[in-house]
């Protein structure tokens, strides 16, 4: 989340330790996804299904139980220092690190939250498509369907829109927040910054969905889209780079902007790669 860390010391000291409650989170979920990963070949599906099943509802529990208890100390009593009081904004002021994490842990929070929002909206959709006669699949695929979850078949679909929503909905988050910024051309950037990403991720709803098409086949996009893209991406770094500070949810976001473009990439390149092997055989 943050490279760097205070001391554990003074009213910094609680909100420190809810930095490093997220780290292990994190670490939970990435040995979870690495052994999902591992243990995914049909070889192994049926074997180890208890193993994986067991991974992850650990995985899950350990980011709700860390998100909900961030709730509860950033608003409640277990945010409070010795005296009674509430991290200021003069301690924030002071300490760049402590406001960085601020504004990572919200939007940690925020993030998570969205992630179930958007993947509810996506069931719903396709429910609301079912129940107007629009297949999601072909005929042929739909024994396959209907003997099994809806989240587990619709799991990458899920995935792949969620990176395209809920990251647009945080840039929204940050341009919302920017507007109450007293420094006219910190303002004017960072807002330019936001308003240029929710239009990338707009265009990304026309040209990087569906996921896969009604035979469940990944749809291709073409180099030219990702080209364009990334020169939108190029512009957005060259506006991060005018920022005057580091600090605020706006510069959190063009980090998970980034992060979520390359992993994009490269979730397209590998997925098209595996198609094309499986076509193959």
């Amino acid at each position: 989340m943050v490279v760097g860390l205070p001391e554990m010391t003074g009213q910094g000291a609680w909100f420190v330790a809810l930095a490093y409650w997220f780290r292990g989170a994190h670490l939970v979920n990435i040995l979870y996804n690495l052994v999902d990963w591992c243990l995914s070949e049909p070889r192994h599906f049926a074997k180890y299904m208890f193993t994986r099943k067991l991974l992850e509802t650990v995985s899950m529990f350990t980011y709700l139980v860390v998100a909900m208890y961030a709730l509860w100390a950033m608003g409640g009593k277990a945010g409070s220092t010795a005296d009674g009081t509430h991290i200021t904004a003069a301690v924030l002021r002071a300490s760049p690190l402590l406001a960085r994490m601020q504004a990572w842990i919200y939007l940690e929070i925020t993030a998570f939250f969205l992630q179930i929002c958007s993947g509810a909206f996506f069931l719903l959709y396709v429910q609301l498509r079912g129940l107007f006669g629009k297949k999601t699949h072909v005929p042929d695929d739909e024994d396959q369907r209907h003997n099994s979850d809806s989240l587990s078949y619709y799991s990458h679909d899920i995935g792949w829109s969620n990176l395209i929503i809920v990251t647009a909905v945080i840039h929204a988050l940050a341009l919302l927040s920017n507007l109450e910024l007293a420094n006219q051309a910190a303002r004017a950037t960072k807002l330019a910054y936001s308003g240029i990403m929710i239009a990338g991720r707009v265009l990304q709803i026309y040209f990087f969905l569906p996921f896969r098409n009604a035979k469940r086949e990944h749809v291709p996009i073409p180099p030219k889209v990702w080209a364009g893209f990334t020169i939108l991406e190029v512009v957005g770094l060259i506006l991060v780079l005018t920022f005057e500070s580091y600090s605020g949810i706006t510069a959190a976001t063009s980090v998970v902007e980034v992060a979520v473009f390359i992993g994009q990439w490269a979730q397209h390149r590998v997925t098209m790669k595996r198609q094309a092997k499986k076509e193959e055989e």
